[in-house]
């Protein structure tokens, strides 16, 4: 069980204007026969309809895949259910891999998590690197990008328009960082409203 609570999860996330992202790479990472062969739009698709544990980002305000900040130019924000989702915290890759043994489940070791290390893999991530959260029973609040999207598949390169990200996740919202701050993305790709980390993570001291 972890020490902190879900309503200190989002206190946290709000405060430091950061959100959960499960980011799809430009090439496949670590994993098997069956899951190199996913297709790439089709990885992001079993996150939000399988009982998967991810590995994640804490994205902030400003970060940019450009500067190694997180991984993959498209991905998913998370909502966890519990505090209990949050499985493991670091400020830098942990370098975790699936575990071959238990399908859905990442190779960790599963210790109480407390609300300094939680706060610490956000603050103290080192400048140009992405951090890692182990996340385990979430909901899924909508399609991060950050625009030009492109993916490697048997060796091409193939890139991922807009349009295509509308049309691959219709009832998804579609987020943004414009000149630094979160904005909603509206088809065929206008601009919409400014989004704040609790308009994601709403704050409640009871929770």
């Amino acid at each position: 069980m972890n020490t902190f609570s879900l309503s200190y999860l989002h206190k946290a996330l709000i405060e430091r204007n950061a959100f959960i992202y499960h980011g799809a790479g430009v090439a496949k990472g670590v994993g098997n026969v069956s899951t190199n062969a996913i297709p790439f739009l089709d990885r992001l698709r079993n996150v939000i309809t399988q009982d998967l544990e991810v590995c994640c980002s804490t994205v902030k305000f400003g970060d940019s895949e450009l500067n190694l900040d997180f991984w993959g130019r498209i991905g998913l924000i998370l909502w966890p259910r519990s505090h209990n989702s949050i499985t493991l915290v670091s400020p830098i890759d942990a370098g975790t891999i699936p575990d071959p043994n238990n399908f859905g489940r990442r190779q960790i070791t599963r210790l109480p998590i407390t609300s300094d290390a939680l706060v610490n893999s956000i603050d103290s991530r080192p400048p140009q690197t992405a951090n890692e959260w182990c996340v385990l029973d979430y909901d899924v609040i909508g399609i991060f990008v950050e625009p030009k999207i492109q993916y490697v598949e048997n060796g091409d390169l193939h890139d991922v328009e807009l349009m295509d990200v509308f049309q691959n996740f219709p009832s998804m919202r579609v987020f943004a960082f414009n000149n630094g701050l979160l904005r909603e993305v509206l088809p065929p790709g206008n601009w919409g409203s400014l989004v704040s980390i609790s308009d994601l993570y709403p704050y409640d001291d009871k929770a």
